[in-house]
């Protein structure tokens, strides 16, 4: 009998035989591989016992083998070589949680190493070289292995991301792991079943928003903006999510300059059906809508809500601006304000000057006049780095020069 119900590609392995009730010197083996129609046969040394044995190196293929002694045959075995289960192909299927509103993202070729948002259902699908007997997850953040579903050469299972330690945990991206083990129905399994695979649990973050064209240039300011000129000015955010922005409110109110009284508070509201993982540019209101008069403080700020659903106490993620300022003033009070301002700037005078500058007289030549080009070089002769430096040729070449002068001047 053989010692094991299959061995591996590469194995050797070792038959043998004995003869009972007679005694020959003479025995055969036969063996034919897997798909081929012809026995192959080989002498074998018979012991004074009357056995022998026949060693098949390095199999490579399931082969049938029966010894032979005069009309004497043995039974028929069937030798069985396997390889070890290994995984051909691994798709991934990640059902993102309701709120996100997407389908489901697949990666028909998958390494293995995952990254799924937390609420997500994971659907594995293995494909094997052979038919498969059991497949298990053993997982890090699990005492107990999950099994897949196992149909022949393919194994599917489904992991759930919601544990509770996960929820409370602060971090963007947990991580996390998990190994594969196949086995086939001789036993065997996969070479790689300690290989640990990467599993990144990931968070929902808080969306951004911002406003976008703003007088401001920060939120500690309070620009002074005519009442006329409030019609330009529209109230426009940009806002962004990882999984997508669900609601975007603007808060404001009006409220008295002098005694910061309320005179007015209300709100707009824009919601999208469809989360948007980016909202470039959207308007809510013009600070004409408002009705501010000279007096009044503008004062807003804007909210943006993503859908994130997993912890009704705490709600959907929120993101708030700094609240602005805008103070509704008359011309008057602007003036007051130019000029009377700390940060002084002449600046403020730009446009007057240009305005004006075709309007203004020439003013007086206020230099000297030239001195006759006579004594200018008369001067250059003189002076010590000509005397120090040049010689010979050279100085004749200026002295020359200076001498045209003069005899152009006495002309």
């Amino acid at each position: 009998p053989l010692d094991r119900p299959a061995y591996l590609v590469g194995s050797s392995v070792t038959l043998r035989a004995s003869q009972r009730g007679f005694r020959s010197d003479t025995m055969q083996v036969f063996t034919r591989a897997e798909g081929d129609a012809e026995w192959h046969a080989a002498p074998l040394r018979v012991d004074a016992e009357g056995r022998a044995a026949h060693s098949a190196t390095n199999a490579a293929k399931t082969f049938e083998c029966y010894f032979a002694s005069g009309r004497i045959q043995s039974r028929r075995v069937t030798v069985n070589v396997t390889e070890r289960p290994r995984i051909v192909n691994l798709t991934v299927e990640y059902e993102l949680p309701a709120y996100a509103r997407r389908a489901p993202i697949v990666q028909p070729r998958s390494d293995g190493n995952l990254k799924a948002l937390f609420g997500s259902s994971v659907v594995l699908t293995i494909e094997a070289n052979k038919p498969l007997k059991t497949a298990v997850m053993a997982r890090s953040f699990a005492k107990e292995p999950e099994p897949f579903g196992v149909g022949g050469r393919h194994a599917r299972a489904v992991v759930r991301l919601d544990l509770d330690q996960w929820r409370a945990d602060e971090r963007a991206a947990i991580p996390e792991s998990y190994r594969l083990t196949l086995t086939d129905e001789f036993g065997y399994t996969n070479a790689d079943a300690d290989r640990a695979y990467e599993l990144v649990v990931q968070k929902d973050q808080p969306p951004a928003i911002s406003f976008v064209g703003l007088p401001h240039k920060s939120s500690a300011q309070e620009p002074h903006i005519l009442e006329k000129n409030l019609a330009g000015i529209a109230l426009t955010v940009r806002a962004k999510d990882d999984w997508g922005v669900g609601k975007v409110t603007l808060h404001y109110r009006l409220e008295d300059l002098d005694t910061s009284a309320e005179k007015l508070k209300d709100s707009r509201t824009r919601r999208f059906d469809v989360p948007r993982a980016e909202v470039p540019q959207l308007s809510l209101l013009r600070l004409a809508e408002l009705g501010a008069t000279v007096g009044q403080r503008i004062v807003f700020w804007a909210e943006a809500e993503d859908t994130y659903d997993l912890e009704p106490q705490r709600g959907p993620h929120t993101a708030r601006t700094p609240a602005y300022k805008l103070a509704v003033v008359s011309q008057e009070d602007l003036f007051t304000e130019v000029v009377y301002k700390d940060d002084w700037s002449t600046q403020w005078y730009d446009a007057l000057k240009v305005a004006t500058l075709s309007d203004r007289e020439v003013p007086v030549r206020q230099s000297p006049d030239r001195e006759p080009p006579a004594k200018v070089a008369e001067k250059l002769l003189n002076a010590p780095q000509l005397t120090d430096r040049l010689r010979g040729a050279d100085r004749r070449l200026v002295q020359d020069y200076f001498d045209s002068l003069n005899l152009g001047k006495a002309k």
